[in-house]
């Protein structure tokens, strides 16, 4: 981790898209999400719309930061690193919650549809 870093803009978007695409998190949301939209009877143009609003709700925890940091790069810089130092503290707890919360909704869906 302590390479990222110091990588350069097109290796930091190579490495950003590869973990993003194994990231367990990532991959049960979107296929939550994915399953919800082919089941949901919507027509071409509601399920674009969905789609369009869940990848611009799951982009903002990466387009907010970012934007801020063009934006006003001294007052962000402070703030994106005590968030970045808190969240490698707690990656593992944060993980673990997010995903008992997710499996138990979809344990909780899949028993009601029965």
């Amino acid at each position: 981790m302590s390479t990222v870093d110091t990588m350069r803009p097109a290796a930091a978007m190579g490495t950003a898209a590869l973990l993003a695409a194994v990231n367990p998190k990532n991959l049960l949301l979107t296929v939550t999400a994915g399953s919800v939209l082919g089941s949901s009877g919507l027509g071409t143009g509601g399920v674009v719309v969905c789609g369009a609003v869940f990848v611009a709700v799951a982009s903002a925890s990466i387009a907010l930061p970012t934007i801020a940091y063009l934006v006003s790069p001294g007052r962000a810089e402070p703030v994106l690193a005590s968030l970045r130092s808190w969240l490698v503290a707690n990656n593992t707890a944060i993980m673990c919650v997010l995903l008992i919360v997710l499996g138990t909704k979809l344990l909780g869906d899949g028993i009601g549809a029965l």
